[in-house]
């Protein structure tokens, strides 16, 4: 006589290394869980690259229009007008008179409208300070200050300095008494 008790045949199919359905189950809920761990972590890296490259080409693209811009200041032969949000030079190229102006978010250059390259990106102020004020035939030192922002909501603000040559003011007669005109 044996002292195990007999195995249904349903426990002697089991004992053959079969996996049961809850055992299933639960590995491919694991399973899950796991591709959606791994998903969860590209998805934020990925993102987070997006963002990073937009960044830097958005911070690239407004360093550039500043060193752009006080690079036409010093190769100039002379800056002819400056105000707050305007300048008026001599292209270093060819002679001709340049003329940039920064009205209602927008840089223009000669009454055309300058473009960026980086995605959605505008230019919010552009100021023009001189750091002396005003000498007939010297130099002058000019702070050029460019502030962009993009709907990704990115803003920079790049801030240059530029020596400018300056025409010599023409010196006028003064006149004391109006009365002979």
């Amino acid at each position: 006589m044996t002292i195990l008790p007999q195995l249904s045949s349903r426990a002697k199919i089991r004992r053959r290394g079969g996996a049961t359905i809850i055992e299933l189950a639960i590995a491919m809920s694991i399973s899950a869980v796991l591709i959606g761990l791994v998903y969860a972590s590209w998805t934020y890296v990925t993102s987070h690259s997006i963002d990073g490259r937009r960044k830097t080409i958005f911070t690239n693209e407004a360093r550039r229009l500043a060193e752009h811009l006080a690079s036409q200041v010093r190769n100039s032969p002379k800056v002819l007008t400056w105000y707050t949000n305007s300048l008026t030079l001599v292209s270093p190229e060819n002679g001709d008179t340049i003329y940039y102006e920064f009205f209602n978010e927008t840089l223009f250059r000669n009454d055309t409208a300058v473009t960026t390259i980086a995605e959605r990106a505008r230019i919010i102020d552009l100021r023009i300070e001189a750091e002396e004020p005003y000498e007939p035939s010297e130099t002058i030192l000019l702070w050029l200050t460019l502030e962009m922002a993009d709907e990704f909501g990115n803003e920079t603000m790049v801030r240059i300095a530029a020596t400018a040559r300056v025409p010599a003011r023409v010196e006028s007669e003064s006149f004391d008494d109006w009365s002979d005109f």
